[in-house]
């Protein structure tokens, strides 16, 4: 049964403004005493971590330790203070631009604290969640999601969640994943929450509204736009294939990446004619620049419209046998061209020409006329030259007689 709460303002040593940490007792070791520890959220620019200590002789060091979500990489500085018996820290954890934080991300911190003695005190370790604490947030637990949202009806958010976890079903199990720790689903409501949630992108891009979601595997989180199935599906796949494809070195084309995310959505939301359209006019991109997703805006479309054919061309012509133990090689660190053409028996590069064959042939004959169309064309076009010829000698006879009755038109 799905679990939900609602996070009213502002949680201590969670989510906040100014939210002391309870320390229960106060921290003591060798005559170092932590008096105070707060942070406060300035969403979505930074998150202020403050520290009150005081000593039995001069504090000549504060160390501050964190770590961002699920990242292995702890991160540390130093913030600044004059030495003396009792000293205030503030260190600031920029969230925006370059050091960008998405939503829903866990923060975990300690502090290392030296004196003029050499003693020292290493503090517990503690936790906030990045979260805009203007929003009345509510939490909902299906499946592997943990769900965070506001102003909606949890019924009508625990309905679409429960249907995309049994769609993640098939997801896990060709990538093998039998449990997971659960992962955060930020679901927004707005354009302007959009803007401030999603990470430095161009104008254009923002202008355009290219992208309606973004997955951060190493902070198990995912952000939404809007509440939508596909959407969820699509990210949710993406971090499933960060959990299980983490071998030191794996690295998955963004083209297969991409490509899998969308194979399990629902229909292919036009991207089948985009990808006939660019084949007839020859601007198919060639799949070794496929590894990235293009920077320029009017290449995305192409890139992901290309990336769902490649992959369902794969699946479909190739069975799923193939990519699960695909899958499976990449899990246990071989490259992934290597890891390709031992499972396939070819390389990409023949995979690109298998798969612009296929496309050219459904684009050639998807290009030729309909005759059944054609037909229904002939009839409507012939109709409307018999309707405009009628037309026409009505105006003609009105030139002739123009006070025909009932055929005088009035004008204001």
């Amino acid at each position: 049964m799905a679990i939900w709460g609602l996070i009213l303002g502002v949680l201590a040593a969670v989510v906040g403004t100014g939210a002391p940490v309870d320390w229960g007792r106060n921290q003591v070791e060798n005559h170092i005493q932590v008096l105070s520890a707060s942070h406060e959220l300035d969403f979505p620019s930074r998150v202020t971590l403050r520290l009150e200590v005081g000593s039995s002789t001069e504090i000549t060091e504060v160390e501050i330790f964190y770590r961002l979500g699920n990242q292995e990489v702890t991160s540390y500085g130093y913030p600044g203070f004059s030495p003396a018996l009792r000293v205030s820290t503030e260190f600031v954890l920029r969230a925006d631009g370059d050091g960008f934080i998405p939503q829903g991300t866990d923060i975990s911190y300690r502090y290392v604290i030296t004196n003029s003695s050499g003693q020292v005190l290493e503090t517990d370790e503690y936790s906030l969640e990045f979260l805009d604490a203007s929003q009345a947030w509510q939490r909902l637990f299906v499946g592997d999601m943990e769900i965070l949202f506001h102003d909606r009806s949890a019924e009508g958010v625990e309905t679409i969640a429960k249907d995309v976890a049994h769609r993640l079903e098939d997801v896990k199990q060709l990538l093998g994943i039998t449990s997971i720790r659960p992962q955060k689903a930020v679901i927004l409501n707005s354009g302007r929450e959009s803007l401030e949630s999603f990470p430095p992108i161009s104008q254009t891009t923002s202008d355009r509204h290219v992208y309606g979601g973004f997955a951060f595997g190493d902070m198990d989180v995912f952000v939404l736009a809007d509440l939508d199935r596909d959407g969820m599906v699509h990210e949710m796949t993406h971090l499933y294939m960060d959990e299980a494809l983490n071998a030191p070195g794996t690295r998955t084309p963004a083209w297969l990446n991409e490509g899998l995310a969308m194979y399990f959505e629902a229909g292919d939301k036009g991207r089948g004619r985009t990808v006939s359209r660019a084949a007839l006019s020859g601007d198919l991109l060639p799949i070794r620049s496929m590894d990235r997703v293009p920077g320029r805006p009017e290449d995305v479309s192409l890139f992901y419209a290309q990336s769902w054919s490649l992959t369902s061309y794969l699946m479909d012509s190739h069975g799923a046998e193939g990519m699960v133990r695909l899958l499976d090689s990449m899990k246990q660190g071989r490259p992934f061209e290597g890891a390709f053409s031992g499972v396939y028996g070819f390389g990409t590069d023949e995979l690109e020409r298998q798969w612009r064959s296929n496309i050219m042939r459904g684009a050639t004959i998807s290009a030729l006329p309909d005759p059944g169309t054609l037909g229904t064309a002939v009839i409507i076009a012939g109709a409307m030259l018999f309707a405009m010829l009628a037309i026409f000698v009505r105006r003609l006879r009105r030139v002739e007689d123009p006070f025909e009755e009932g055929d005088v038109d009035f004008y204001q």
